[in-house]
């Protein structure tokens, strides 16, 4: 100071503090309605966003009601082969009717374990010796016929021969007339129907199933037997294997011959309906970030990073995966890796072993966990493929395939995820996001003959002949190649108001549609309880016992000894189950990583806290870099940390009497570090916590004793 006068220096009292990163700010990846954003390109660029709302003004603007856009196939059951090889065969569980199969098909009905003959053409034949008149016939009616149809009401009455008197009952059947002439259309008319065009009785109506059958026997094969016994059944009989679920025959005259049987199993039909077994299924793969967003929100989820990799019209790749995965390693704030539509990553229609049929899927999950454990700030979050079918005779199959085949470069790695089971039937779809839209326009004839079969048969919507009303014909026009606005210029969309209403059958397949949507797998629901969970209670808070919101039952119900192999399997890789109590609802019931045999790192709170500080004090110690690497910065680094592990310890996420016991910051020469050390400008700091493990398992004892007074 040269010039005379007062000066004033500032000297820091306090010192730096360390301010704690967000611990719930997960990063989803998967495909989007669009790629684009006011002309920018938003391909595996991670999009921050902070609510569902704002979600759906990026990716997907034109629709503001988040309904789902993909649609379904409705189909018959499809026809298998006999042991002939050439003979197809349905499988119900009532009579067939009319519309199912083709000429020369045969149907097996498992209710009363038989064999329909094959199916017959249907025909109309003029019937010349059927009388017709309006009103009952009296003595001189039908002179030389056998038979007589009373054409006001369609009832048939039949004599012995034409020289006895007509009973005074007849019989109700289905009638059907025309002012054209000639015989009708196969189309007109079931079988054992009549049809009068104005002159000429024709009928009944031949063809469809017969009522002659063949029996099925239901047994067992012996013992290395390849077919069954020569004592089973009687000639033209068929026989199922029950254990095997294999079906044999015809049988011969003598015996079963050699043909091998054909199986049975089928996946399970969606519905039924008139005896006839249905199937709903989605067109193409289920883009399911879409819903998982509003799974995520719903179970209060809050900032979050979006990477889109595609539109609903890109190819699912493994590789647009793996490749928005390595975008996320510039951006430091995600503490979560969630990926639901990786469980699309396979053929849904494949019979293959889960091994084989899910390695993609697999492969991309040992990717996420790679990229957890080398970036060491974030957890992956990760579904079981498969997890909502299991066999009876393995219920947790597709765990045991998952636990075989993820398997991350770093057996320590497995402390950066966390696995949850099962898959999750949900509500995060009602009945109003479920429209035609939903159906696949393919599939519109198989609704169209499921609708007209059921007003068929009401009062309501036929009129007399027993033909639908125009109005009823009118709206399942719409289900066919030429709809029919007609007068009131109706529409796709007030048909399909009308069917809501009217019909039992559209809504349900709407319900079936919807039921397929809704069932999810869970990797997004636990995203947003752990943020719900970090906000509530702290990253120390172990995210189970909590309730899964917009979750109606797990697709797999699982049992305290199920839960037991989940929680503590010999290999370590402990999957967290969600499981649905009694009175209690559904709750999460886990929360273990995949390194469940590491005493560290079994709890997935405890992971999530020592990345919460680790994080936490080393964006704070920056500010000491290039810092002489003396005492003085030595103490202010201790200050700095303990200071910041104490607030940590009074919130409850250190476990200890006193400060004292829950932590520790070592730092200096001699402690931490040597002169070569300090001559190389490393400072080593040394942190030990002692971090809240949950109670898992509670145990009370009770004792009796003996009365005191």
């Amino acid at each position: 100071m040269k010039t005379p006068g007062v000066y004033i220096k500032e000297l820091d009292a306090f010192g730096n503090s360390v301010v704690p990163v967000p611990t719930a700010v997960p990063a989803f990846i998967g495909y989007t309605e669009q790629t684009k954003f006011n002309g920018t390109d938003l391909l595996n660029k991670p999009i921050k966003v902070d609510s569902l709302a704002k979600f759906k003004s990026i990716f997907e603007p034109a629709n503001p009601e988040l309904r789902p856009s993909i649609s379904f196939k409705v189909e018959m059951e499809k026809p298998r082969k006999l042991p002939d090889g050439t003979t197809e065969f349905y499988i119900g569980t009532s009579k067939p009717a009319s519309y199912v199969g083709e000429t020369g098909d045969r149907y097996y009905d498992m209710t009363k374990n038989v064999m329909y003959e094959a199916k017959v053409a249907y025909s109309w034949t003029k019937n010349t010796n059927t009388a017709s008149g309006e009103g009952a016939p009296d003595e001189n009616a039908g002179s030389g016929k056998t038979s007589y149809l009373d054409l006001t009401d369609g009832t048939l009455y039949e004599r012995a021969d034409a020289t006895k008197k007509w009973p005074k009952k007849g019989t109700n059947v289905e009638l059907k007339t025309s002012d054209t002439t000639g015989a009708p259309g196969i189309e007109i008319g079931d079988p054992g129907s009549y049809y009068y065009d104005g002159t000429d009785v024709y009928g009944p109506k031949e063809g469809g199933w017969p009522t002659t059958t063949n029996a099925v026997v239901v047994g067992t094969l012996a013992s290395g037997a390849t077919v069954p016994a020569d004592t089973d059944g009687a000639e033209g009989d068929f026989f199922v294997d029950e254990d095997n679920n294999m079906l044999y025959g015809p049988k011969g005259s003598a015996d079963w011959g050699t043909t091998a049987g054909v199986s049975l199993s089928e996946e399970t039909p969606t519905f039924s309906n008139n005896g006839v077994d249905y199937y709903v299924s989605p067109t193409s793969k289920i883009h399911r970030l879409h819903s998982a967003m509003k799974f995520f929100y719903a179970n209060g989820g809050g900032d979050c990073y979006i990477v889109s990799i595609g539109d609903y019209d890109s190819e699912f790749k493994a590789d647009d995966f793996t490749a928005a995965i390595t975008s996320l390693k510039k951006e430091m704030e995600p503490t979560m890796l969630v990926i639901p539509d990786a469980v699309e990553l396979a053929d849904a229609n494949s019979t293959e072993p889960l091994a084989d049929k899910y390695a993609q899927t697999y492969a991309l999950q040992a990717a996420m966990i790679n990229h957890c454990g080398d970036m060491m700030n974030r957890v992956a979050i990760l579904d079981i493929p498969g997890g909502y079918d299991e066999p009876i005779t393995e219920p947790t199959a597709s765990v045991k395939a998952f636990r075989n085949a993820v398997t991350p470069l770093n057996a320590k790695f497995n402390s950066y995820a966390a696995a949850y089971y099962p898959w999750l039937h949900t509500s995060v779809y009602g009945p109003s996001d479920i429209t035609y839209k939903n159906i696949d326009s393919a599939s519109y004839s198989t609704v169209h003959d499921i609708l007209s079969a059921e007003f068929s048969g009401v009062d309501t919507y036929t009129n007399d002949d027993g033909d639908l009303i125009p109005e009823i014909v009118q709206v399942l026009s719409f289900f066919t190649e030429t709809p029919d606005g007609g007068a009131t210029n109706m529409t796709m969309e007030t048909a399909d108001s009308i069917l809501k209403n009217i019909s039992a059958m559209y809504p349900f397949i709407l319900e079936k549609i919807e039921e397929k949507l809704n069932l999810m797998p869970p990797s997004a629901a636990m995203a947003g309880i752990y943020t719900a969970t970090d906000n509530s209670d702290g990253v120390w808070k172990a995210p189970a016992n909590v309730g899964v919101q917009s979750m109606i039952a797990p697709a797999v119900k699982i049992d305290h000894e199920m839960q037991q192999d989940l929680n503590v399997p010999l290999s370590g890789k402990s999957v967290c189950a969600i499981r649905a109590f009694t009175g209690r609802g559904n709750l999460v019931w886990g929360a273990r990583t995949l390194d469940g045999n590491s005493n560290d790192w079994r709890y997935i709170n405890v992971r999530r806290t020592l990345i919460f500080i680790e994080q936490s004090v080393k964006d704070a110690a920056k500010a000491y870099v290039f810092a002489p690497n003396d005492a003085s910065t030595w103490v202010n680094v201790q200050s700095m940390i303990s200071n910041f592990l104490t607030g940590v310890w009074n919130q409850g996420g250190l476990v200890g009497p006193k400060p004292a016991d829950a932590f520790s910051v070592t730092v200096g020469l001699g402690s931490t570090m040597t002169n070569d050390d300090i001559q190389n400008g490393i400072m080593r700091v040394m942190v030990k916590v002692a971090v809240s493990h949950p109670a898992e398992f509670i145990e009370i004892t009770f004792q009796q004793q003996m009365q005191k007074a």
